[in-house]
């Protein structure tokens, strides 16, 4: 989500700690009082208490995250009927958990879920130290892509396909910052449709949101294998195993990078390549070939050279790729990150 042009989203972030401390719940409390009552779990008023949030404006959307000491949060038919605020909040727990109900049903929540609040509905939570990320959208833009009626107060979210909305949650989060106006429609629609097709997953909607949903499952299982380039029995079978999906979507996500067995080794040459470059890592070929499960020494220098352009003598005397600098890009620049 690379911003290149437009003006930039607007924002605001609060912080606690730039209030005296008998002063910071008093002014947590005032910040959330546009949408909630907020209680202390635990402590004096006066007492000190961390709590910071920040929100980006997309248009139509209003993404943020939070991180706060223990609370009660309430919202009850009273505020309701007095800031008529008609919009769903959805809200992704990084840490900590909550208990409480809703007008429609008792809910539980722990770290890594994802959680629906109706704001058109009454509840009333407490909360442990927390943080997390949250979009908050108007009921009638979630209309356009689903029903929405009672009865989404208090729903928890863990399934696979929850896996794929926190993941892009925290996607959302991070590129933010950068993104400009320009960009947030595309954006919103992408999070709306996403968010549909994990609620009530239909024909339409699953059609609609499974580009974002594919390229999400792709970024996941691309994770996975770099975190498991040393495991012999890292393949199709395993990948389809921990990830619940057939060999043929397995194959057709993966056919634009080259197939499965390209990628996973292509990741393994490119670990192989940072090892020899790296002065304080003197394996020797064997070793490596060993490690990064190549059937032999000799079938690891051919396909080093096969995919860089160069030998592993020469990649460890400084030489650079050549011919593998535009096939490769992406694994390079990723490398970055490492």
């Amino acid at each position: 989500m690379d911003s290149s042009s437009g003006s930039p989203l607007a924002s605001v972030s609060f912080r606690t700690s730039d209030f005296a401390p008998a002063e910071q719940f008093e002014s947590w409390r005032e910040a959330m009082s546009f949408m909630s009552q907020v209680e202390r779990s635990e402590g004096e008023a006066t007492a000190p208490f961390k709590a910071e949030s920040s929100a980006f404006h997309l248009g139509t959307l209003v993404v943020g995250t939070t991180a706060f000491e223990g609370q009660r949060f309430i919202r009850d038919s009273r505020r309701i009927r007095r800031d008529l605020l008609d919009h769903v909040l959805v809200q992704y727990y990084r840490k900590g958990s909550f208990g409480g109900e809703t007008e429609e049903r008792e809910v539980q929540v722990r770290s890594g879920d994802i959680c629906v609040i109706d704001l058109a509905s009454a509840s009333n939570f407490l909360e442990t130290d927390s943080s997390g990320i949250h979009v908050m959208m108007p009921r009638d833009f979630l209309a356009e892509a689903m029903p929405v009626g009672a009865g989404l107060n208090g729903i928890v979210l863990r399934d696979a396909s929850a896996g794929l909305l926190r993941d892009f949650l925290i996607s959302l989060a991070a590129a933010a910052p950068s993104l400009s106006r320009d960009q947030a429609p595309n954006v919103e629609r992408a999070m709306r449709d996403l968010f549909a097709a994990c609620l009530a997953p239909s024909g339409d909607r699953v059609a609609s949101a499974r580009p974002q949903m594919e390229r999400l499952l792709v970024n996941r299982i691309r994770a996975y294998v770099d975190s498991n380039l040393a495991c012999n029995d890292l393949g199709a079978e395993k990948l389809c195993g921990t990830f619940g999906i057939s060999r043929s979507k397995l194959y057709r996500l993966f056919e634009p990078l080259g197939g499965v067995s390209h990628f996973i080794r292509g990741r393994r040459l490119l670990a192989v390549y940072r090892e020899l470059r790296n002065p304080s890592q003197r394996s020797g070929l064997a070793a490596l070939a060993e490690r990064w499960d190549f059937d032999s020494q000799a079938s690891l220098s051919r396909a080093f050279r096969r995919h860089f352009g160069i030998t592993p003598s020469q990649a460890r005397e400084g030489a650079v790729p050549n011919r593998a600098l535009g096939k490769d890009l992406d694994s390079w620049i990723r490398g970055l990150a490492h």
